[in-house]
């Protein structure tokens, strides 16, 4: 896939360079996504042209619309792990939008927001002064926890140490209905 041109996106034949098909974008295409039959593009916005900031799903053999989804903001990172299709913009704002039909579900914002890692049921995200755990169907915040503690996600969990105590919170299951004592109360944790 190549972007062509700044309103153009195109497929190109992997053993002879010759394009497949071309799709035009409102702008300059700022990240992308792949499954088995999409391609996801989400442009740069530009307040100059009022254009961009938006989400496009196309055929991944054709190159048509599936669906567009203009949040008006430059569109910085897309996951397509599962439904909802999670993106960042470069307003800090993390949008749920429904793979099959582009319709924002939920949205998340905060200062400063980086996607730390999507699972099927949890999003973690770093936010200004915390990590969020959030559900990934309908945004409730699961847990919430201090960026002062060192932290890291792996094997499906958000570890998190305070001290000589490093606690787990799994991100492929809902966590246990105890709250952490590092951790704003929310839904729970599992201590290792």
């Amino acid at each position: 896939f190549d972007t062509g041109d700044q309103n153009n996106l195109q497929a190109l034949d992997r053993d002879t360079g010759r394009t497949m098909w071309k799709a035009t974008i409102d702008q300059i295409t700022k990240s992308f996504a792949f499954t088995d039959d999409a391609v996801y593009s989400g442009t740069r916005y530009s307040s100059v042209s009022s254009s961009g900031g938006t989400l496009y799903r196309l055929n991944r053999s054709t190159g048509s619309a599936y669906y567009t989804r203009n949040v008006g903001e430059s569109i910085y990172y897309i996951d397509t792990t599962m439904s909802p299709v999670l993106i960042r913009t470069s307003e800090n704002t993390i949008y749920a939008v429904d793979d099959a039909t582009g319709r924002v579900e939920w949205s998340f914002a905060d200062e400063t927001l980086f996607m730390g890692t999507a699972t099927y049921s949890s999003v973690v995200f770093s936010g200004a002064d915390d990590w969020y755990v959030l559900d990934r169907g309908d945004r409730t915040v699961e847990l919430q926890v201090d960026h002062s503690n060192p932290y890291t996600t792996c094997d499906g969990a958000l570890f998190c140490a305070e001290g000589s105590t490093v606690e787990a919170y799994p991100l492929t299951t809902r966590p246990a209905p105890t709250p952490p004592s590092t951790a704003r109360p929310r839904r729970g944790r599992t201590r290792t």
